[in-house]
């Protein structure tokens, strides 16, 4: 599922975009709501190990804008652990056009604390850097 870059569930995480009033805007709960709510349906008819979303915590892309991402992603990617997705996938900060402040604290190492299963970690990687973002990551 794509999640990220300004799609309509990004639209939805992200309160810059998202001035409803209802129960889908608002509050990180509220704004996380239809997300949540199409991976547990999407979940249903395929199967949580054939499910993976792709999200984009500290995304400027498409105008973009939220005034506390992290708290967010945080809520969305600790409420995605009971689905037992085949994966999360994170864009790095480096990709896009993210602010210095979510370039430190959004990163894949970030949310491997806060995620269960697996995660893919995406952005402008070179054999190097990936080499060295998993070894980050990596629990020893």
């Amino acid at each position: 599922m794509h999640g990220a870059n300004g799609y309509l569930l990004d639209q939805f995480l992200h309160n810059g975009s998202n001035q409803r009033t209802d129960e889908y805007g608002g509050s990180v709960e509220n704004r996380a709501r239809l997300t949540l709510q199409v991976v547990e349906a999407v979940v249903g008819v395929w199967g949580s190990d054939r499910v993976g979303i792709r999200l984009s915590p500290s995304g400027t892309f498409n105008d973009m804008a939220d005034s506390d991402p992290k708290a967010i992603f945080t809520y969305v990617v600790e409420a995605l652990n009971p689905l037992n997705l085949a994966y999360i996938h994170l864009i790095e900060p480096r990709s896009d056009a993210g602010s210095a402040a979510n370039a430190i604290e959004l990163t894949s190492r970030y949310f491997r604390s806060l995620y269960q299963g697996t995660i893919i970690s995406a952005g402008g990687y070179d054999q190097a850097s990936g080499e060295e973002a998993i070894a980050r990551v990596t629990p020893t």
